[in-house]
């Protein structure tokens, strides 16, 4: 199954606001410059997936953070779901998760 997010960079700003981070610290938790991020938010095409990957990350664990479900985009929602489903008590007992 493969999804592509193909978040453009129109969308990033949407989604940090979204977070209630700065510029500077959406780059901090990409583990970016913020001379880096500030060039993905102002580019006129679709982001790497890479830096796609980092910016769902966060939002996840913004969402997490705030007890906000609403957060991260769709697909990133879908395959924290997806992930939690694999995830059983045991394994957290036998600490297979970090």
């Amino acid at each position: 199954m493969d999804e592509t997010f193909k978040m453009t960079a129109e969308q990033l700003p949407t989604l940090r606001r979204r977070l209630d981070y700065t510029q500077g610290a959406k780059a901090r938790a990409m583990g970016l410059s913020l001379r880096a991020y500030q060039e993905l938010e102002g580019q006129d095409r679709d982001i790497h997936a890479r830096h796609e990957i980092l910016a769902c990350f966060v939002a996840l664990e913004r969402a997490v953070e705030v007890g906000d479900i609403s957060l991260p985009p769709p697909r990133a929602r879908r395959a924290a779901l997806r992930y939690g489903n694999l995830v059983t008590m045991d394994d957290m007992d036998n600490d297979r998760v970090g």
